[in-house]
């Protein structure tokens, strides 16, 4: 197999023999039906998990023991039972393939590597705000109908789904892609398929799948460079979450409900706040998005230059740090 520029170019070489060390793979075409059989029983798991909980939850608001509306409970119920997906993975790593957690990214420092990401997370997210705000396309006011318990809800919601979506497209496909072939195509293949996976949300357009894209693409370089799932599973939950119970922007075309603040996007704007999409349709995640993925690249291309001018003695790779 011959060496990519991202490997040659990126990855240092214990990163790549991390990646590799799980078994000698498959091709593209086979590990992508892999996939879908995961997926498959991660959507049963999902689905039957939420039909069971939603039941119970019904039965319990019509005798009057639960007083939250019908909405927001479904709300709820759909972030949490995501974790189906995470069961589902897990599972078919450890009897079906018969691979260690480690090489899906389950690593220590765990809390140190998720604390960072629940910040770069805001981070990210509060600069495509800022700049959507600067551009005219949207505005910001307090919430009139804020309350902390369905934010803290909400929140534990976002970090079973970010994780659920992160271990799924990242932890799973992407690496068991890269242990045949070059690890371009398992980032440029996990990426597409994520923006796939959100095909069916509302408000889509162009520039929606290219964010998308463009996300994955970041969650990967993260992942890779990071050699964790921890971080890049807590970016993308604080990402949502801040984008839409925060600031109070649809997600992905998706009203999340309670909000710190409301952001109202402005007519005419599109291109600046992504219309019925919310801010992921729009010109700003993409400036947001591509700065993201050149900083990681030029913080993994100086760590790979320094670990070369160390000769053999440089610090171990996150990969090894089990």
């Amino acid at each position: 197999m011959s060496a990519s520029l991202l490997e040659i170019r990126f990855l240092r070489p214990r990163q790549l023999d991390a990646l590799r060390s799980s078994g000698r793979g498959h091709g593209v075409l086979i590990e992508l039906l892999l996939f879908l059989l995961v997926f498959a029983a991660g959507t049963v798991a999902t689905v039957g998990m939420q039909y069971v909980t939603a039941t119970v939850l019904t039965v319990v608001s019509d005798l009057g023991g639960l007083e939250i509306p019908f909405d927001r409970l479904v709300l709820y119920v759909s972030l949490l039972c995501t974790s189906g997906t995470i069961f589902a993975v897990l599972l078919a790593l450890r009897f079906g393939f018969r691979r260690p957690l480690s090489t899906v990214g389950f690593v220590r420092p765990a809390g140190r590597e998720y604390a960072l990401g629940l910040l770069l997370g805001l981070a990210l997210m509060s600069a495509v705000v800022g700049l959507a705000a600067a551009f005219g396309g949207l505005r910001v006011a307090p919430a009139s109908d804020f309350s902390l318990a369905p934010l803290l809800m909400l929140f534990l919601g976002f970090l079973v789904q970010g994780m659920s979506e992160e271990l799924l497209c990242r932890g799973y496909l992407m690496t068991s892609i890269a242990r045949k072939n070059p690890v371009t195509a398992g980032v440029v293949v996990n990426a597409l398929v994520f923006m796939l996976l959100h095909m069916a949300n509302d408000g889509t357009n162009p520039l929606a799948f290219l964010n998308l894209f463009l996300f994955g693409v970041f969650a990967s370089f993260y992942y890779l460079w990071r050699g964790s799932i921890w971080g890049v599973a807590a970016i993308h939950s604080m990402w949502n979450f801040a984008q839409g119970n925060l600031f109070g922007v649809l997600v992905s075309g998706i009203d999340l409900g309670p909000s710190l603040v409301r952001s109202s996007l402005t007519e005419g704007k599109d291109l600046v706040n992504g219309g019925a999409f919310g801010l992921e349709g729009g010109v700003c995640t993409t400036v947001v998005m591509v700065l993201a993925i050149a900083l990681v690249l030029w913080r993994m291309s100086r760590e790979k230059t320094q670990e070369i001018s160390k000769g053999a003695g440089g610090k171990p790779a996150p990969f090894l740090r089990v």
